[in-house]
């Protein structure tokens, strides 16, 4: 029997067989290769350190992002993020830093802060956009929230963000 093209050598029912199988995955295969799939394991958000911080006088739940690991995926590939939730980055020096939103489908705002807990600078980031959002001054932490929230709870610029005490080493 002919199976795409080829005599695949088989009998007429196996290789009828076989070509309802393929038949049935290929859709499945088309789909991985036009979304794609990450190629490490996905973490998930409740493996992550969570924390309360004030940013201003306003209470936030943030994960914390203090590895190499846990910094390069930030927010990519969550749908949704809580209101008062977002991710502090924690990052082992003061230095220049930039972000993007590659794969991340929240939109959101991104606090620059320097190594006394200020607010120094705020962008607002466009899902999935590759653009580099680099910082204009160094930074030691940096916090994604969701767009538009600092502003609509007043926070800017020379705002302090109230740290605990018992965040992890950062690597």
């Amino acid at each position: 029997m002919i199976l795409f093209g080829v005599n695949c050598g088989m009998s007429f029912l196996s290789c009828f067989r076989l070509r309802r199988s393929l038949q049935a995955i290929l859709p499945l295969v088309a789909a991985v290769a036009i979304l794609g799939v990450p190629a490490r394991p996905v973490q998930l958000a409740a493996e992550l350190p969570e924390r309360q911080i004030l940013v201003g006088d306003h209470r936030f739940t943030v994960e914390l992002a203090a590895t190499p690991q846990t910094r390069r995926r930030g927010l990519m590939y969550r749908s949704e993020l809580p209101e008062r939730h977002g991710m502090l980055f924690i990052f082992p020096d003061t230095d220049y830093r930039a972000f993007w939103m590659a794969n991340t489908a929240i939109p959101l705002t991104l606090a620059y802060i320097d190594e006394d807990g200020v607010i120094f600078e705020l962008h607002e980031l466009r899902p999935f956009s590759r653009a580099s959002v680099p910082s204009s001054e160094p930074a030691r932490y940096a916090l994604e929230v969701n767009q538009g929230e600092l502003e609509d709870l007043g926070i800017g610029h020379g705002d302090r963000v109230e740290l605990p005490d018992d965040l992890p080493e950062p690597e």
